[in-house]
C-alpha cells in the first residue's frame, strides 16, 4: 500500500499546473490550541505590538500549519493527490471559565493528472547547498533540542514530559517511536503501579504523535512494533486499534508478519489481514487472494498424528501429540495440557479459516461495488 506521495493543497478550484481527473470527496482537519491561549492574549494586548505579538503570530501559524498537514494526510488515506478549495475558519470555544481556539480546515481532495514534463533545457540543476544557503533560528534551537533529548534517551534519562511529547509530536521524530513502545509496554503491563489518567495520557499522546506522521511512516512504525516478537499482547491490541481505526492495511507489511518464524507474529499478520483499507482497487482483489492463499499456508500441523497402546490391551488407538508433547485423543480439539490445537491456536483466537472467509466475503463486496460482476457479464455476452 504506497500512499506516500506529494499533496498540492490550493483555495483555488482548479491547479494551475496539471488537469482534475476526479473529485474524491470533501476532506477536514480540526486543531485545537491549548486552553490558556486566549487568557493570555487578552492579558497581553497592552504588549500586543510587542514581543508578546510576534510569540501568537508564530502559535497561530504553527497551528494553520498543522492543519493544512492534516487534511494533507486526509487526503493520502483516500488515494488523493490534491485538495482543492481550501477554506480555513477559526473559532473560540469557551466553557468552565476556559478558552480554546479550533481551527477548522476544509476543501474537497481530488486526483490531479500532471501534465507530462518538457524536455530538459540542459541548464545545470543546482545543488541542495546553492539552494539552502541560510538556516533559520528556529530550525537551528530546533536541532538544538533534539541532540539534548537524544543524548538523555542515550543515558537513560528520558522523561515524557508535556514539553517532550509537544516536541517530538510537532516536529514528528519517528527516531523515538522505540523510546515510546517501552514506555507503553511498562505502563501497560503494570497497571497497578500507574494512575489511570497518566496511562490514558500516555496513549492518547502515543497515538497523536502516530498519526502526525506521513501515512507511509505511520506504518512502517506501527508494523515495525509489531514485528517484534517481544511486543506484548496489551501494546499489540494498542497499535492493532490504530491500525483499524486509520484504515491502514497493508499487504506487504502484512504478507512480511506471515513470513516471520514466530508464530505469535504470524498470527499478528492474520487478524490484521481483516482490517479494511481507506480504498479498494482491482488490483487489491488480487492482493487480496495471494493473502488468503499465504494464510491457508502460513499455519501447518505444527504437532502430529500416532497411535499409542491402550491400557490392559495390545490395540493402538489413534491420538495427537501437541508440540507440547501431550498426547490427546483424537476427539479432543484442545491439549489439555498448553490449551492450544493441532495449528496452535487456543480456543479463544481466531482461526485461519476465519480469517480467510471475512476476506473472501470482502473481496466479493468490493467486487460488486466495482461492478466487476457485471464487467464479466458483459464481456461473456
Amino acid at each position: 500500500m504506497n500512499l506516500k506521495r506529494e499533496v498540492l493543497v490550493i483555495t483555488t478550484d482548479k491547479p494551475s499546473e496539471g488537469k482534475i481527473s476526479k473529485h474524491l470527496q470533501p476532506v477536514t482537519a480540526h486543531v485545537v490550541a491549548g486552553t490558556n491561549l486566549f487568557n493570555d492574549f487578552f492579558a497581553g494586548m497592552s504588549d500586543i505590538f510587542g514581543g508578546r505579538s510576534g510569540s501568537y503570530k508564530k502559535q497561530l501559524s504553527s497551528i494553520y500549519s498543522e492543519a493544512i498537514e492534516r487534511i494533507k494526510q486526509e487526503a493520502q488515506r483516500i488515494g488523493a493527490n490534491g485538495v482543492v478549495g481550501l477554506k480555513i475558519d477559526i473559532d473560540e470555544i469557551s466553557g468552565g471559565g476556559k478558552s480554546m481556539f479550533m481551527i477548522t480546515a476544509i476543501g474537497t481532495a481530488v486526483i490531479i493528472k500532471e501534465k507530462k514534463k518538457e524536455a530538459s533545457s540542459g541548464m545545470p540543476k543546482r545543488t541542495s547547498t546553492e539552494l539552502s544557503d541560510r538556516v533559520d533560528n528556529e530550525r537551528v534551537q530546533r536541532l538544538k533540542q533534539l541532540k539534548a533529548l537524544q543524548e538523555k534517551a542515550k543515558n537513560n534519562n528520558f522523561d515524557f514530559t508535556p514539553e517532550t511529547w509537544e516536541f517530538i509530536i510537532k516536529n514528528r521524530i519517528k527516531e523515538f517511536f522505540p523510546i515510546v513502545l517501552v514506555k507503553l509496554e511498562a505502563l501497560l503491563n503494570n497497571p497497578t503501579h500507574y494512575m489511570e489518567e497518566t496511562v490514558s495520557a500516555f496513549k492518547e499522546n502515543t497515538t497523536n504523535y502516530l498519526r502526525t506522521m506521513d501515512v507511509d511512516d505511520q506504518i512502517e512504525l506501527i508494523y515495525g512494533g509489531l514485528k517484534s516478537s517481544n511486543t506484548s499482547k496489551k501494546v499489540e491490541e494498542f497499535l492493532n486499534g490504530i491500525i483499524k481505526e486509520d484504515l491502514l492495511l497493508d499487504f506487504e507489511q502484512i504478507n512480511k508478519l506471515l513470513e516471520d518464524d514466530n508464530l505469535n507474529v504470524k498470527k499478528r499478520g492474520m487478524i490484521l489481514s481483516t482490517c479494511s483499507r481507506p480504498y479498494y482497487t482491482e488490483q487489491d482483489l488480487n492482493s487480496y487472494k495471494e493473502l488468503c492463499q499465504r494464510i491457508e499456508t502460513t499455519f501447518p500441523e505444527r504437532g502430529h498424528h500416532t497411535k499409542k497402546k491402550q491400557l490392559l490391551s495390545s490395540k493402538e488407538k489413534e491420538v495427537w501429540q501437541c508440540e507440547c508433547g501431550k498426547n490427546n485423543e483424537i476427539e479432543i480439539t484442545y491439549c489439555t495440557r498448553c490449551g492450544n490445537d493441532l495449528y496452535g491456536f487456543n480456543d479463544r483466537e481466531a482461526k485461519p479459516r476465519e480469517a480467510i472467509a471475512f476476506i473472501n466475503n470482502k473481496i466479493s463486496l468490493v467486487k460488486e461495488a466495482l461492478g466487476i460482476e457485471e464487467k464479466e457479464e458483459t464481456q461473456l455476452m
